[in-house]
This record gives structure tokens, C-alpha cells and sequence, in this order.
């Protein structure tokens, strides 16, 4: 169980974030506050802060208002978004500012509740243990392609090896 309760935040410049922790309530006056979330298990306030349309700061608070870290965005990336990840408790997701990298330009990464120090993480995982039957490696792509959509549209999503 959080010790921290009733997360409220204000977007804007200045906007404000409170919450209650026990019977003391926090409450935070910052300039421009895009995003705020509970790093549940840490009993961490994460804020993600920026004047620009892109938010330049993360700044992580404990449950008593103190300030833990404050950190910028990887060099290369612009913050996007915190969010749920399927791999870390939570994440922050971070554009890439030097074009496509292995493909996507949006890339996740995990944040060290002590130091703030951000790891990057894979893209969101598929569900792991399907299997495509009969699976002929001559197949051409496009017939690939197809039982991949197929296999999502289903809901039993996929797994690819490649060797």
C-alpha cells in the first residue's frame, strides 16, 4: 500500500501538484507542469516539467514533498510521456531528436527511484508463447504479414524468433 493518497495535480505555469501522505498533505508549486503519476511502489511522485511543447525535465518528489532528483531527458531524446510499462514499474517514454533508431522514434525508459538515472527498456513486449503452426520459413513476407495481423486481431498477439 502507497503512502501516498489523493494525487491531485494543476497543469500549467505555474501548476501546482498535491497530495496526502498520512494526515500531512504536500503540495508542490511548479513552473510548467505537463504530467504528473505515482511511482506506486516507491511512494515517489514523478513530474514531468517544460515550457516547450516537449517537457525538458523529470523531477521525482517522496511522499514527504522532498526532492529526490531532477533529471534531463536523454542525450538524443525528448521526453514524451510518463507511462505504465510491461517490463518496469514505470517508465518515460522519450522521442528521438536524431531520427529513427533500429526503426522507432519513440523509445521507453526505466527510472532509478534513487538516483533518477534513466535506462533504456525495450519497445512494450508481445505476449510471449505464440506459436505460428506449420510455420514454413519460404513463406513470402506479405504472407508473414498476414498471419501476424491475424494472430493480433485475434488477441493472442505474437512471438518471433529469428535466427
Amino acid at each position: 500500500m502507497s503512502l501516498i493518497e489523493e494525487l491531485h495535480f494543476t497543469p500549467g505555469s505555474p501548476g501546482t501538484v498535491k497530495w496526502k501522505s498520512g494526515s500531512h498533505w504536500a503540495k508542490l508549486i511548479l513552473p510548467a507542469i505537463q504530467q504528473v503519476m505515482l511511482y506506486d511502489s516507491q511512494d515517489l511522485v514523478l513530474i514531468l516539467t517544460g515550457e516547450q511543447a516537449c517537457p525538458d525535465t523529470l523531477s521525482a518528489y517522496d511522499y514527504t514533498g522532498q526532492l529526490l532528483f531532477r533529471v534531463p531527458p536523454p542525450e538524443g531524446f525528448a521526453f514524451s510521456c510518463l507511462t505504465d510499462h510491461c517490463e518496469v514499474p514505470i517508465a518515460v517514454v522519450a522521442g528521438s531528436t536524431d531520427g529513427q533508431i533500429d526503426g522507432w522514434y519513440d523509445w521507453h525508459f526505466s527510472v532509478n527511484p534513487q538516483t533518477g538515472k534513466l535506462i533504456q527498456v525495450s519497445l512494450p513486449t508481445l505476449v510471449p508463447g505464440f506459436e505460428i503452426p506449420n510455420f514454413n520459413r519460404s513463406l513470402p513476407v506479405f504472407a508473414l504479414e498476414r498471419m501476424f495481423r491475424d494472430a493480433l486481431n485475434q488477441g493472442t498477439g505474437i512471438m518471433v524468433f529469428c535466427d
